[in-house]
């Protein structure tokens, strides 16, 4: 319970200290204007750092996991366009950005260091690293079944 609850303060403490770049900006509401990509591609790890069923929490979801990831963007790598509406996220930007472009959005939110993106039941968005340089997320998550793609490198 102590552990829930602390997971709970930094995760909230995290969404509140460091600046947010995670909705669509005000005003740019909307269907995307860009096709999704639908295969990733380009140098992305993605780290498992580690997680923990929540059977037996004070939550008690049979079946659901949490998790936090470190997630490797080479330069020029794409994440393709997944779901996030039975896998909620919190991500902050370590180094490098990012660009996400969602489907509910109609131009792109570049992700710098120290920003936030969170996505959550009918999002659905893409990441590509436009910048020329790596960079690297941090991501936490519940989910019940896996259905975030990666193409080589995943550990």
């Amino acid at each position: 319970m102590k552990f829930i609850l602390s997971c709970s303060t930094l995760l909230f403490a995290l969404s509140c200290t460091a600046a947010v770049a995670g909705e669509c900006p005000a005003g740019k509401e909307g269907p995307t204007p860009f096709k999704p990509i639908t295969e990733t591609t380009g140098p992305l790890q993605v780290v498992n750092n580690g997680q923990i069923l929540l059977d037996n929490e004070a939550v008690a979801a049979k079946g659901w996991h949490l998790r936090s990831r470190t997630i490797y963007f080479g330069k020029g790598s794409i994440a393709q366009i997944h779901s996030h509406d039975e896998r909620p996220e919190i991500a902050t930007m370590l180094s490098g950005s990012v660009t996400i472009y969602a489907k509910n959005c109609t131009v792109g939110v570049k992700m710098k260091p120290g920003e936030v993106y969170r996505s959550g039941r009918g999002d659905s968005h893409w990441a590509v690293n436009e910048s020329g340089a790596p960079a690297v997320m941090y991501a936490t998550d519940i989910f019940l079944k896996d259905t975030f793609p990666v193409s080589g490198g995943n550990k």
